[in-house]
């Protein structure tokens, strides 16, 4: 067989799953080939088990069960993909950037060095995690803002929204990653006033606008300062955390890994202690909100307090609406 023939018979089988009848005479200009040299591929595909088909007017067509893995990207590709999703972050609903983001780590991952290194600019800015719920509050201009920001080292400068006393105030940031994660985008930037490194909802922020002035970055690595946070937004305190699950939602809860420290043990009376070790506990609170009917929180006691404070809110505001109260016909 000559050297060129197996990337040629790889390319030939990405032509015909392309979901369009390809005919013989786009084959042969597609990869310079004579006739009696496509029928000749198409014949060993054919051997080796590749279920194509043939009709007529509309050319030949692989199977849609029938899957390959993508073939190696050219520099230049990933370089153009790079550059389509960086365009298109402020053009798009930012779910959509998110995806395309995730979809080209997987693409990569695989791929040479050479590509892998043109596409780590994006990659190692935008962290995007599995999501768990199907929110999809974006913020697709800040994103657009920001990457070139977190590129370039630019300061930028927001109104932020505190959920603490609900004051807006003006904040400038050094702006090192963007995470999403549950549909939601977070910036993980150094604070000022503060200097501290924090990670921020981009839905606090408004009026947001780069500046002229440079930051000068410091070494940052996206697995070390999330440590063993919940998500996305580490507090600066470990807690060990065990929660009791009740037999009937056991299968559920435990097939799943819900977090990288996650242990349990079955009791023999069908319960599942689960245990967790967690940096803060506003998020792990979170889920064990979305899961309570499931569910009894154990310890630590800061998590007790932080759930029955919340309860003790919801109901506090329970009646004490000021609108009209009457329904709409």
């Amino acid at each position: 067989m000559e050297n060129n023939r197996l990337p040629r018979l790889l390319e030939l089988v990405m032509i015909l799953q392309s979901g369009v009848g390809t005919q013989l005479y786009e084959i042969m200009e597609e990869l310079d080939i004579s006739r009696s040299t496509a029928f000749r591929d198409l014949k060993i595909l054919r051997d080796a088990g590749v279920p194509y088909s043939f009709e007529k007017g509309q050319g030949y067509q692989i199977n849609a069960t029938f899957y390959l893995p993508p073939l190696n990207l050219q520099t230049s590709e990933a370089h153009a993909l790079v550059k389509l999703i960086k365009c298109a972050a402020s053009h798009v609903d930012g779910k959509i950037v998110a995806d395309a983001i995730h979809a080209l780590r997987k693409l990569t991952s695989n791929l040479s060095l050479p590509v892998r290194e043109v596409c780590r600019g994006l990659l190692d800015e935008v962290t995007v995690l599995t999501p768990i719920s199907e929110q999809a509050d974006m913020q697709t201009d800040h994103v657009s803002q920001l990457l070139p920001a977190i590129e370039e080292n630019r300061c930028v400068e927001a109104q932020y929204l505190s959920a603490d006393d609900g004051i807006e105030r003006t904040i400038r940031l050094h702006p090192y990653h963007l995470i999403c994660a549950d549909y939601k985008w977070m910036l993980i930037a150094v604070v000022q006033p503060g200097n501290g490194m924090r990670t921020i909802p981009l839905e606090t922020l408004s009026q947001m606008r780069l500046t002229q002035t440079y930051f000068r970055r410091s070494e940052f690595d996206i697995k070390a300062y999330l440590g063993k946070a919940w998500r996305c937004q580490p507090e600066g305190q470990i807690y060990r955390v065990k929660v009791c699950i009740k037999p009937e939602h056991v299968a559920f809860i435990s097939a799943i890994q819900w977090h990288h420290t996650q242990d349990y043990t079955i009791l023999c009376d069908g319960r599942c202690e689960m245990f967790f070790e967690v940096d803060g506990l506003s998020e792990i609170a979170n889920w064990i909100w979305q899961h309570h009917d499931k569910l009894t929180v154990c310890q630590p006691p800061e998590l007790i307090d932080l759930l029955r404070t919340r309860c003790q809110n919801m109901l506090e505001g329970l009646g004490k609406c000021d609108c009209n109260n009457s329904l709409p016909a």
